[in-house]
């Protein structure tokens, strides 16, 4: 009976348009789009904790289907990200890449953890890293009067509507490539 491989390190997934050519020589340096959950500015790398997460963010972002299930009528509905991913992926892309990441070492926030809350009453974890960093962009921008219900409620909804089911970690970037591994071509 062979022996059981021990897992020493723990792995994280990222799916890319671009070939490995390109991601195995350069890494991932992060994002270039403005997104509330740019935690790490333009050093953020978004990933998922699992191939789980990978798939229902490919069914989200390259589908524009929603991943939380089958409507009433029998139907997927339409992906939460389906107003914005045009700024994202502007053209349709011929192949998907599936990417696994060591990620010991690696500065990240879970976004399931940052942002629920046990406390009855909360709409999200009032200590939460992401509600911070809006805060903090906010009020550095001049905004008086910082809206916190108004936040508390929109990242409600990207947490049930679409972390959830992706199972997101936002990473600090840039990832070098020896961490990066080629996973699967979709």
């Amino acid at each position: 009976m062979p022996k059981r491989k021990k897992v020493t390190e723990k792995v994280i997934y990222r799916m890319d348009f671009r070939p490995p050519a390109t991601i195995l020589q350069d890494g991932f340096a992060g994002t270039n789009n403005e997104w509330m959950n740019t935690v790490y500015g333009t050093s953020t790398v978004f990933c998922a904790r699992t191939l789980r997460g990978i798939s229902r963010f490919f069914l989200e972002s390259a589908l524009n289907m929603g991943a939380s299930g089958i409507d009433a009528a029998g139907k997927r509905p339409v992906g939460p990200l389906n107003s914005s991913m045009g700024s994202v992926y502007p053209t349709t892309p011929e192949k998907v890449y599936v990417y696994s990441i060591r990620a010991k070492g690696l500065e990240y926030i879970d976004v399931e953890e940052d942002l629920d809350t046990k406390i009855p009453g909360c709409a999200i974890n009032p200590n939460s890293k992401i509600l911070s960093y809006i805060e903090e962009k906010k009020n550095a921008n001049g905004v008086i009067g910082f809206d916190e219900e108004y936040w508390e409620t929109k990242l409600r909804i990207y947490l049930n509507k679409c972390a959830l089911h992706t199972e997101e970690l936002i990473v600090k970037g840039p990832i070098e490539p020896a961490r990066i591994t080629l996973y699967q071509t979709l």
